[in-house]
């Protein structure tokens, strides 16, 4: 009889007692709540950020390059680029022909999007003749290029 009585307290103390636990999903403007015992498999597809804690955050998929700016400019250009996770950065500046001007290394102990100036100087630190210069990002296995034009 004790485990009778036990059995059925421990099923109406489950009822009494239980919290249904919901997943919000925010698509397009509008949220969807989905109780958590129904869900059975997630798939994330595009996702673009991530609000954790009251924060958002944007969330990088792949190695980006993306195009300086100003472009033309003088005296001075930014380049960005999004990396995807942790790693070290190589940028590199050559002119047309294919010499070097400058080179730039950067390790990033995380995810996300960064920038780097650059004044339009040589590893001399000689101001570039006005013209075209490559710009070219190498992050993991990937490499990325564009085009930028120096004015004087």
């Amino acid at each position: 009889m004790k485990k009778m009585t036990l059995l059925v307290f421990l099923l109406f103390a489950d009822l009494l007692y239980s919290q249904t636990y919901h997943l919000n999903v925010w698509s397009n403007g509008s949220v969807t709540s989905i109780p958590v015992q129904d869900i059975q498999k997630l798939t994330f597809v595009n996702v673009s950020n991530t609000i954790e804690g009251g924060e958002e955050t944007t969330v990088i998929q792949a190695f980006k390059l993306l195009q300086n700016y100003p472009n033309p400019f003088n005296p001075s250009t930014t380049i960005e680029y999004e990396i995807p996770v942790e790693g070290k950065v190589r940028i590199q500046i050559f002119s047309l022909n294919g010499q070097l001007i400058k080179s730039f290394e950067n390790t990033h102990t995380s995810a996300g999007d960064y920038s780097v100036p650059w004044d339009g100087k040589d590893t001399a630190g000689q101001t570039v003749a006005s013209g075209f210069y490559i710009y070219r990002v190498s992050f993991a296995n990937s490499v990325a290029a564009k085009k930028m034009l120096f004015l004087k």
